[in-house]
């Protein structure tokens, strides 16, 4: 959509994202300048990840609520130093190119449109959205793993934690649309009958190497680029709370593949599946099988210490009583710790999940969320006086305190 919008002249990679989203304003203005269209989409400013203020919080519910989060953030390294993702960044790359197209009342309307006019419609994306209609049928349904470690379905509210953030997760679609998609970059522009839909100049500017992820993969303009023993690779995969999606193609060789779950979590499948496309395209050494019951096995042992280290029995999580109640943080709102007929349950308006007690070596004890898709992987640590919940999510710290 950015590229369509740089072919057509309505914007430049360098131009900057202020004067394409006037909304945007990061902690410190004189950066807030500095952040050009291409800056969203190379992962390299040093923007840091901070998915808990729409996945886990509860004051994320609108696009406003997202852009507002910016306010208090800023870059942890300088640009081009390393690879960090940031969804919010994401967002904002999109948001700017669908302000600029202008076509809509408010900002989801207009990325929605810039979508749907620029890029699913040229193609022939029919059954892709940005958001399903009311009389969408036939939908996925969002799973993630529970804390025994078997698969189970999630309410979709959990899922459409994304909305604030669209750009950066919200599109639903099929592998037939995203086959012509797929289709459309090793055309380099082009639909089956020859005709450009987008430039070949621009198609190919996405994938550029930029930012260096690791020795054989660097990041372009939305895409990674990886060098597989001197197999070229473009691809971009994804995971929401309930769902993995992969996309990938090999330009030298005229191949892509679409995968598309309605499960969580499940990478060391779609890794598998991308070996799988190499041994059976150009003879790589079999090694899928091995990583499938490989991904397996790793993923067993985890929910085995998981389940050695964090306690849902009634006598080991008593202690949770002292913490009935409501806390407050500035960034994600509000949780409720409340007790229930089969225990102790932490929620806010967007998800509920029962708790189990985990210790540290410290002896410290701490709160542990056992539903799906949280299966004892998010833990908050408690303080007494004053009562605090803490969530440590490594570049930053949240602290929920007791509403009195």
């Amino acid at each position: 959509m950015l590229s369509k919008l740089v072919e057509q002249g309505k914007l430049t990679w360098d131009t900057p994202i202020k004067t394409a989203l006037p909304a945007f304003e990061l902690a410190d203005k004189d950066i807030t300048a500095k952040f050009l269209i291409k800056h969203a989409a190379c992962a390299c400013t040093g923007m840091p990840r901070r998915d808990m203020e729409f996945v886990f919080g509860s004051k994320s519910d609108s696009i406003d609520d997202a852009l507002n989060q910016l306010h208090s953030m800023k870059p942890t390294t300088g640009f081009g130093e390393t690879f960090q993702y940031s969804n919010h960044l994401v967002a904002v790359g999109g948001l700017a190119g669908a302000n600029t197209y202008g076509k809509g009342t408010d900002l989801f309307s207009k990325y929605e449109n810039a979508m749907n006019d620029l890029v699913f419609a040229p193609l022939g994306m029919v059954a892709t959205r940005v958001k399903p209609k009311a009389t969408d049928k036939n939908l996925a349904s969002p799973h993630a793993h529970e804390f025994d470690g078997k698969m189970a379905p999630i309410p979709q509210k959990m899922d459409d934690m994304v909305y604030p953030v669209a750009p950066a997760g919200s599109i639903w679609s099929n592998v037939d649309d995203l086959s012509r998609y797929v289709m459309m970059e090793l055309r380099k522009g082009k639909n089956e009958k020859g005709q450009s839909l987008f430039s070949e100049e621009q198609i190919l500017k996405r994938r550029t190497p930029g930012v260096k992820v690791d020795d054989q993969t660097h990041y372009g303009l939305g895409l990674f680029i990886e060098n597989n023993k001197g197999i070229n690779i473009v691809q971009h995969g994804g995971n929401t709370m309930g769902f993995t999606s992969d996309m990938l193609f090999l330009p030298d060789h005229n191949v892509g593949m679409v995968v598309l779950t309605n499960a969580s979590g499940v990478n060391g499948f779609r890794n598998a599946l991308k070996q799988k496309l190499l041994e059976v395209l150009l003879g790589a050494k079999p090694m899928s099988a091995e990583m499938i019951q490989s991904s397996a096995k790793t993923y067993k042992d985890m929910v085995m210490k998981t389940r050695e280290r964090v306690s849902t029995k009634k006598t080991d999580t008593q202690w949770i009583s002292d913490y009935i109640g409501r806390f407050k943080n500035s960034d994600l709102g509000g949780i409720e710790i409340k007790k229930t007929s089969h225990g102790f349950e932490i929620a806010n308006p967007r998800w509920t999940s029962k708790l189990g007690s985990a210790k540290e070596q410290t002896g410290e004890k701490l709160l542990s969320l056992t539903s799906a898709p949280w299966s004892g992987a998010v833990e908050l640590r408690v303080q007494r006086e004053p009562k605090k919940l803490i969530l440590d999510d490594a570049q930053v710290k949240y602290e929920f305190v007791e509403e009195k």
